[in-house]
């Protein structure tokens, strides 16, 4: 589907929702609705949508969408739709499209405007209206729909903010709420809707008087507690991976999860699909695909059989697709992360998604502005990773294995990149680090080697099969050391490091990780074998 296709199925997804269907559209994420939304600038005034800007008088208030949204789930009690969980509401939600335009309720200034726990994006106004301090809140908007900072002073009208489906949301709406009394400083909240005129008139709400929620129904920030069994209903298995995301992967994290919130998939189905994207394209919308696929493209790496081109480079597109597979999969909530995505992908790979586990969880609670968790497997590494050394190991061998065992070590704590390194060093690899430079585990190991005249392929499998073998027990430093797991497809090598003595080797480990000397890595299982090379000089 292109991205003119979703935003029209968007569309179709608000009028069904208006005919009382309950359909959420599956486009959302900031990276996307960024592109076709028309903003104004902080402090000035907007008439997107051919809407004049209206000045609302002291006692009243405008509608925040202008009437292009539909009253859903409303002040007071209620059930949160997400935890479970029972819990006071404080405002009223309004289902609109994506991007759809928020406008200020009534003139005054910007006192919050970011993150917010549950919310993931607010702003909070401040207004005097009647001599009285009144609040209005407007949430769940994403970082690059909000309009305005703090400290600015806008109008009755003016555009400050664009609809989302941030934080805990089920799908693209407004949350707001009014605050008699402020906020931030003390105040209570009442039931907005008698304050909200009808679409771009405004209320007179002078009289009106509206009970607050009993004190203790105020929902607190959920906890991962609460979120974890739809997550992570059972510990992960193996070591776990971390991964610290820039702002490009935790947008398409975003993306995702809001495709997921939209297609109103369980939890437990966005944490899959986050960790099946960091092990097939480290969480970068890729171009390209690798010897085994390819045609293979996206957050995915899904092949041309999956659909157009411009839909697997969609990041919703690609989300989308990957979703209705997974629930095509027999009881896949039930199934171990790894065997869920692995029956959707059919990687050569099977076992090599269970590592993400936890940090796929993390990062959806970030997404949804939780608390991320802690425990089994976090900071863990590859299987075949036993230990890491701050400290270099000892040389002791041969000039020239000493000379590479250096030429190694001096690029610890450069970033991994997928593809990355040359003969002369770190470079972009496949573009995955947008700019930054690093190395992959076969590119540091042709660097090393290179410096002393020695050129190698920039797969692990082959300089193995090129190199003279080393028997167990003889390895020394220079040597590159290569691993090998049951789930791989025989002769293969998944893992490559430049061994400098005492059982050390120095690594580009994995995504999100950086070069670093790793101990014991002679008693892996996964320890296939080492191998040598002769310069041409030599």
């Amino acid at each position: 589907m292109s991205r003119m296709g979703i935003i029209i199925a968007a569309s179709v997804a608000f009028v069904s929702m208006l005919m009382g269907i309950t359909l959420f559209t599956t486009l959302t994420g900031s990276s996307l609705y960024s592109s076709i939304s028309t903003y104004a600038m902080c402090g000035g005034p907007d008439g997107v949508g051919g809407l004049p800007i209206v000045s609302a008088p002291n006692g009243k208030l405008l509608d925040p969408l202008k009437g292009a949204g539909t009253k859903t789930s409303p002040f007071g009690p209620r059930t949160n739709p997400i935890t479970g969980q029972q819990e006071g509401h404080l405002g009223q939600d309004f289902a609109a499209p994506l991007g759809t335009p928020i406008y200020a309720a009534a003139a005054g200034t910007v006192v919050k405007s970011g993150p917010a726990t549950g919310f993931g994006e607010w702003i909070v106004l401040d207004h005097q209206i009647n001599g009285q301090k009144i609040s209005t809140v407007y949430g769940h908007m994403y970082a690059d729909g909000l309009l305005v900072k703090i400290g600015d002073v806008v109008t009755a009208g003016q555009h400050i903010a664009n609809v989302g489906s941030n934080g805990q949301a089920t799908g693209p709406h407004l949350h707001f709420e009014v605050w008699v009394g402020g906020r931030l400083t003390g105040g209570k909240a009442v039931d907005p809707v008698p304050w909200i005129g009808t679409g771009t008139q405004a209320a007179d709400v002078s009289d009106v008087s509206t009970p607050a929620p009993p004190a203790d129904s105020e929902p607190a920030g959920q906890s991962n507690a609460q979120w974890l069994p739809q997550l992570m209903p059972s510990p992960p298995s193996g070591r776990q991976n971390t991964l610290t995301p820039t702002k490009d992967q935790m947008d398409n994290v975003k993306t995702i999860v809001g495709v997921g919130k939209g297609m109103s998939v369980p939890p437990r189905g966005w944490v899959i699909a986050v960790a099946t994207a960091i092990q097939e394209s480290s969480l970068h919308n890729t171009d390209q695909g690798d010897a085994a696929g390819p045609d293979s493209r996206g957050l995915f790496q899904q092949r041309d059989s999956w659909g157009p081109l411009s839909e697997r480079m969609d990041p919703a597109g690609a989300s989308g697709l990957f979703y209705r597979a997974l629930e095509k999969v027999p009881g896949w909530q039930s199934l171990p992360l790894t065997v869920a995505a692995q029956t959707v992908q059919r990687s050569a790979f099977p076992d090599y998604y269970a590592k993400w586990e936890q940090a796929a969880v993390n990062l959806v609670l970030a997404a949804i502005g939780v608390a991320p968790i802690s425990g089994q497997g976090g900071g863990g590494l590859d299987t075949s990773c036993i230990g890491v050394d701050n400290v270099n190991g000892p040389a002791g061998g041969s000039d020239i294995g000493n000379k590479v065992a250096a030429a190694a070590q001096r690029w610890i704590g450069t970033p991994y990149i997928w593809a990355g390194g040359d003969a002369h060093g770190p470079t972009a690899g496949d573009g995955s680090g947008h700019g930054v430079v690093g190395f992959d585990c076969s590119g540091l190991a042709l660097y090393a080697w290179a410096q002393v005249g020695v050129t190698l392929e920039h797969r692990a499998t082959l300089q193995y099969n090129v190199g003279q073998k080393v028997p167990r027990g003889q390895e020394q430093p220079g040597d590159l050391v290569f691993f090998h797991s049951a789930g791989d497809t025989p002769g293969f090598m998944h893992h490559v490091g430049v061994y400098i003595g005492n059982g050390k080797m120095v690594e580009a480990p994995d995504v999100g990780l950086t070069v670093r000397i790793s101990s014991h890595v002679l008693d892996s299982s996964e320890y296939a074998g080492a191998a040598r090379f002769t310069p041409t000089a030599a």
